[in-house]
């Protein structure tokens, strides 16, 4: 079933995006909120006869107690149903048995009343078996959902998205779940739902719901059932692929609800981020809640310009190029909430071998525009870093892959984008076999990224010539800059050395496997997790149609005695969520680029037509980092670091 709505039902769309946590819900008092709030949502049944009338459903199966189908009746009385209840009193007033009746004659199942939970839960996994592209609804309060968007700019020629149910792996749900996945196209609104029991997975195509395009679109996906993660977060992420001209980036979905219309956005990436062409920022505005400040700033090195925001669209895009201007960066303002995504369109000017264009892209991440006068740091911060490195740590370490000097693949980071600006690191290199070779300093006199391969090959010294990986960290002593609140903003780069061809995500640290815990320094598992952690992380892998996938994992620490020899395990799911694994082993500060049609010989035949499948990685015994590389056999590549939920 599938549904289009345009500008004209914008009050009717908000009403119900409510019900599954797009829009804002009635601001509570913050005092008392229950754990996990946030991921709670709520459906009235006046939300659920909504979705019903966009589906043009008629013939609807109504699962819930003798209350519920009275009051369905009463507010829906066109509407032909038939009467279910999972209640053996039901029963005997006439329901059917839930288990028993045929679902091939319904449109839709409306689930609701006293066992409501219980009522989708065995729907869903009925309708499973019958249609997984039929929807089931639901009238509750304080459910879990979970969302996520992936906007796409109108230059880009398509995108595909593989959505997983990852909830069985991460949250031990082995129910089946119902995905609400919604495309927008300026003011234009589609949807259609799918389940997907644990494991599985479906590519959803751009081209199949809007093939001609003239704005940005997005991709989103919803799920919301009785449980999900437990208060935990409302994450779901998309790994998608956007394609233009022969390159493509790959990318995660944002995840931006519950928030206010007047929320701040500001965000800001260097002019070199773009080595020719166009650069463009997606503007969201999924629930269609703007406040009363519409205006959106955007500076692109030259000049500053100001428009008002379009309060009918889903989302909108503001366009910049290099030119010469005196202000080092591109930079946006606006209020509003869910997630901007920023993509480098660069031209043939930019690249070698005939290619003809390179697309990178990133979601933002919060960093002020303008450069803060005075972040300076403390003669007492200064003395506590220098403890901690006497004491063998890195702090915020950035792990870069050194590839031999003909390799095709050559790997960056850029700090350029950080606020305040600096250009003066630490390189702490290692070998092969995990042995420490040394740390240097490094003075950036140039603007743009940077590539540590390059620089220990210039520098010529011998006892460097073993160096297989660069951690990079900035060089506080120098810098002297405060550490809290201090928006690094690092990127880590790939690049094809043939055709020039590259893409960019942002970095995970190797702030982890230290072994002790230390005051003030974060793991994005909490401080725990920097001494002891494994792990679990998901994205994408790909084949056929001329790409192929790689796993660059890196077994680094915080601390240069990092011992740990890691292994690990690779598990690829098909669409029918069927499983291939293979294992592989790492010493410790060392890295693997694995293609996984080498670890899984028979991956092309496993992933049947869609080659795309789900790829997790885990170790038991070491937290590694983690990145899928896709190339294709044009010469493009494209970067994403995996995740965990």
């Amino acid at each position: 079933m599938s549904g289009v709505a345009t500008g004209g039902n914008a009050g009717l769309l908000k009403r119900l995006a409510a019900g599954i946590g797009l829009a804002k819900p009635p601001k509570k008092a913050k005092s008392g909120l229950p754990t996990g709030a946030d991921t709670k949502t709520s459906q009235t049944l006046d939300q659920a006869l909504g979705w019903l009338a966009l589906d043009s459903a008629k013939r609807v199966l109504v699962s819930g107690d003798r209350g519920f189908l009275n009051a369905v009746t009463a507010k829906a009385p066109g509407l032909v149903t038939t009467w279910t209840s999972c209640l053996v009193e039901d029963l005997q007033q006439g329901a059917a048995n839930p288990d028993q009746i045929d679902l091939d004659g319904y449109d839709a199942v409306l689930c609701g009343g006293s066992q409501a939970g219980l009522s989708f839960r065995h729907a869903v996994a009925r309708m499973a078996e019958v249609d997984s592209g039929r929807p089931v609804h639901w009238v509750g309060q304080d459910w879990e959902f979970c969302g996520g968007t992936l906007p796409v700019p109108s230059q880009a020629e398509d995108a595909e998205a593989l959505l997983f149910n990852h909830f069985q792996h991460f949250f031990g749900i082995k129910d089946p779940l119902l995905f609400r996945i919604e495309i927008y196209h300026g003011a234009e609104r589609k949807h259609f739902t799918r389940i997907l029991q644990p494991n599985e997975s479906v590519v959803i195509r751009l081209s199949d719901h809007f093939p001609k395009r003239s704005q940005a679109a997005c991709i989103a996906a919803f799920v919301a059932h009785p449980i999900l993660t437990r208060g935990r977060h409302y994450r779901l992420r998309v790994c998608a692929d956007v394609f233009w001209r022969d390159s493509f980036t790959t990318l995660h979905s944002a995840h931006e609800f519950q928030r206010s219309p007047s929320h701040k956005f500001e965000f800001r990436a260097s002019q070199e981020i773009l080595r020719s062409g166009e650069i463009v920022l997606t503007v969201p505005n999924y629930a269609r809640d703007l406040g009363e400040d519409r205006a959106l700033i955007a500076i692109d090195g030259q000049d500053t310009q100001t428009r008002t925001r379009d309060s009918a669209a889903y989302l909108e895009e503001v366009k910049a190029t290099r030119n010469g201007g005196s202000h080092p960066f591109f930079g946006w303002k606006y209020r509003g909430y869910g997630g901007s995504f920023w993509y480098s369109f660069e031209d043939q000017q930019a690249l070698m071998d005939g290619h003809r264009g390179s697309l990178s892209a990133n979601h933002h991440a919060s960093v002020p525009v303008e450069d803060r006068a005075d972040w300076s740091t403390t003669p007492e911060e200064l003395a506590e870093l220098a403890r901690l490195r006497e004491a063998g740590f890195m702090v915020e370490p950035s792990p870069v892959p050194v590839a031999g000097e003909t390799d095709e693949l050559q790997y960056g980071i850029d700090f350029d984008s950080a606020n305040p600006r600096f250009n003066r690191f630490r390189l702490f290199l290692f070998s092969g076999s995990g042995a420490f070779l040394g740390e240097r300093a490094f003075e950036k006199t140039e603007r743009g990224p940077f590539f540590p391969g390059a620089i220990v090959r210039g520098w010529n010294d011998p006892a460097l010539a073993d160096t297989r990986l660069a951690i990079v960290t900035p060089d506080w002593q120098a810098i002297k800059t405060r550490r809290k609140g201090f928006k690094i903003q690092s990127d880590f780069i790939i690049q094809n050395r043939r055709t020039g061809d590259r893409d960019i995500t942002e970095f995970q640290t190797c702030w982890r496997n230290c072994g002790v815990i230390v005051p003030g320094m974060a793991h994005f598992g909490g401080p725990a997790a920097a001494a002891y952690g494994r792990t679990n992380l998901f994205a994408r892998a790909r084949t056929g149609g001329g790409y192929r996938t790689a796993l660059l994992s890196i077994n680094a620490s915080g601390s240069v005695g990092y011992k740990r020899n890691a292994s690990a395990e690779i598990t690829v799911f098909n669409a029918e969520g069927r499983a291939r694994s293979a294992g592989f082993a790492m010493p410790p500060f060392g890295w693997r680029l694995d293609w996984i049609d080498d670890l899984i010989p028979d991956l092309a035949a496993h992933l049947g037509k869609p080659g795309n499948g789900a790829l997790l990685v885990g170790s038991k015994n070491a937290d590694l980092n983690a990145q899928i590389v896709t190339v294709s056999d044009k010469g493009a590549v494209s970067l994403q670091h995996m995740w965990g939920y």
